[in-house]
């Protein structure tokens, strides 16, 4: 329901996104549920909103009840997130040229390609 009106062809939620929701106290009920799903679809790059696309409130949440094994994967989690988003941040504001992205970023722009393949931010 939640993709019909955000323009994007979201098929579903991974099985590991779920359970990290089904996990999630929801102290605001539906209305913070229905919040959460339409921030993942506003991050979601791909087919189906995965773990990454959640909205960190719940990323945070998860980790104090031990999600994590260890502080060195929900820290790489976290970082790989707020790469993402400056990635996604940083092509929309330079209108989706990348050279330009690359060189606000100061980064060459192989690099920015590598990393928009890590990210899956662009359909081949």
């Amino acid at each position: 329901e939640g993709s019909k009106g955000s323009g994007k062809a979201v098929e579903g939620i991974t099985p590991e996104a779920m359970e990290w929701l089904t996990q999630y106290d929801w102290p605001g009920n539906v209305r913070e549920l229905k919040n959460a799903v339409g921030r993942a679809l506003a991050y979601a790059t791909g087919p189906f909103i995965a773990v990454q696309d959640l909205p960190e409130a719940i990323l945070m949440a998860t980790e104090r009840q031990g999600r994590f094994s260890s502080y060195r994967e929900w820290r790489e989690k976290i970082l790989e997130r707020l790469e993402k988003e400056f990635l996604v941040k940083s092509i929309h504001e330079q209108g989706g040229n990348l050279t330009l992205a690359a060189k606000e970023l100061g980064i060459h722009r192989s690099t920015l390609h590598r990393l928009i393949r890590k990210h899956h931010l662009l359909s081949p």
